[in-house]
């Protein structure tokens, strides 16, 4: 009998012990399956994270490439900015020049229009000293010819009449002769001679 209470004893012992372990064992399944929704969880999170960052390192690759195409855009901008600052020197040097070009041909054009205008004034200055000289001798010509004819007509005036009181002092000493010749009767000898003389 005490051999039988002895296993009794042992067989408590032992079912308390398997239950005590079975019981453990429940408590770790149960944080095991805890900590296994718990891992998976943190696993889900992690690919949400992980295809976020899929996501993100697809757009930092994209943006890459765009960065690496605006590189080129840029570069391509910077070798267009070069080429057209030189031409805009060029351009801006060739208008400069272009600019003292046309100053000096303005300076010309002004000095042919100076020159032009002092020839002008000469030969219009030449052209009334001449006229003012051709006035001044026709004046004189014609003051020369004036008193030429002025002259002339005295001189035909003079001319003219002194025949004239010639002739009319002939004619009154012709008058006067024969008046004598009336009153006086010469004598036939005389009278021949003198009709002989007319």
């Amino acid at each position: 009998m005490a051999h039988v209470a002895h296993e009794t004893v042992l067989s408590e012992c032992m079912s308390s012990e398997v239950i005590s372990t079975i019981k453990r064992l429940e408590c770790q399944l149960t944080q095991l399956r805890n900590e296994q929704f718990a891992l998976a969880q943190l696993l889900a999170e992690a690919v949400n994270v992980n295809n976020q960052n899929e996501e993100e390192l697809l757009k930092v690759k994209e943006t890459m490439a765009r960065i690496s195409k605006y590189y080129t855009k840029l570069s391509s901008l910077r070798s267009t900015m070069a080429s057209l600052s030189t031409h805009a020197n060029q351009l801006q040097r060739r208008a400069e020049t272009l600019k003292r070009v046309k100053i000096q041909h303005l300076s010309q054009i002004d000095d042919i229009r100076h020159a032009e205008q002092a020839r002008d004034q000469a030969i219009a200055a030449k052209m009334s000293e001449n006229t003012i000289s051709t006035a001044t001798r026709s004046v004189s010509e014609a003051t020369v010819a004036r008193k030429a004819t002025s002259e002339k007509a005295k001189s035909s005036t003079t001319t003219n009449t002194m025949p004239v009181s010639k002739l009319k002092k002939k004619k009154a000493k012709a008058r006067e002769v024969k008046i004598a010749d009336e009153s006086w009767s010469p004598s036939p000898l005389r009278k021949s001679k003198s009709s002989m003389t007319n």
